[in-house]
This record gives C-alpha cells, sequence and structure tokens, in this order.
C-alpha cells in the first residue's frame, strides 16, 4: 500500500541481559519492539508534544512507537505497554530506546520536531 504506512512493519531493540525481577529468567535478553515507520497523526501528536517541552515530547513519541517488549513483573506477568508503564522506565532504558529511535527515524529522513 503506497503511501500508507505499514502498521506491521517493526524493528527491534535488544536492551541486553535479561533484568526480569524473577528467577529463573523468563528469557536471555529484554528487548522492545516499535513500530517502523510513524503515521502522520503520529507525527502531528509528537510535534504537538514537542510544542509542549521535551517531557511531552519523550513520553509521546515513546507511547505512540512502542509496539511491544517482553519485560515481566515480580510475579513473572507480562508487563503491558502502557502511558504509565513507559513514564516508570529507568533514566538509561528511555535513553537506549530514544537513541535507538533517532537512528531509525534519520535512515527514513523522518522529520523530528524541533529537529
Amino acid at each position: 500500500m503506497p503511501r500508507f504506512v505499514d502498521r506491521k512493519a517493526v524493528v527491534d531493540l535488544d536492551l541486553g541481559p535479561c533484568e526480569c525481577p524473577v528467577e529463573p529468567k523468563p528469557h536471555e535478553n529484554d528487548s522492545v519492539q516499535f513500530r517502523q515507520f510513524q503515521s502522520y497523526v503520529d507525527w502531528l501528536a509528537i510535534v504537538d508534544a514537542g510544542s509542549r517541552g521535551m517531557e511531552d515530547y519523550n513520553r509521546v513519541r515513546l507511547t505512540h512507537r512502542i509496539k511491544a517488549w517482553n519485560l515481566r513483573d515480580e510475579n513473572n506477568k507480562p508487563v503491558p505497554v502502557t502511558a504509565a508503564t513507559i513514564a516508570d522506565l529507568d533514566q538509561a532504558t528511555a535513553n537506549k530506546i530514544h537513541g535507538f529511535l533517532n537512528d531509525i527515524d534519520s535512515e527514513e529522513n523522518v522529520e523530528l520536531p524541533n529537529g
């Protein structure tokens, strides 16, 4: 479908060894799956958030781009991808995710807000 975003197109980021708070570890590495492309509506939401400041920009960007992850809680239950759980990511993980998104967006020549 030319001219339309392929919502099935994804890219994966390996976050490194599993840090889920359970033993035995449920998987070897933690990972995040992203929508490879952002739609026009996604882009508008991210631009609008950017006009309110970096905190809103970062939160909305991750909310619109993260499709799935394999992170689990202390009861070995999957942690859902929500605005609240994204907001609870530690800074190192969030920075790694943003760096990865910067790389894939620059490869696609995506115009970033305030960029």
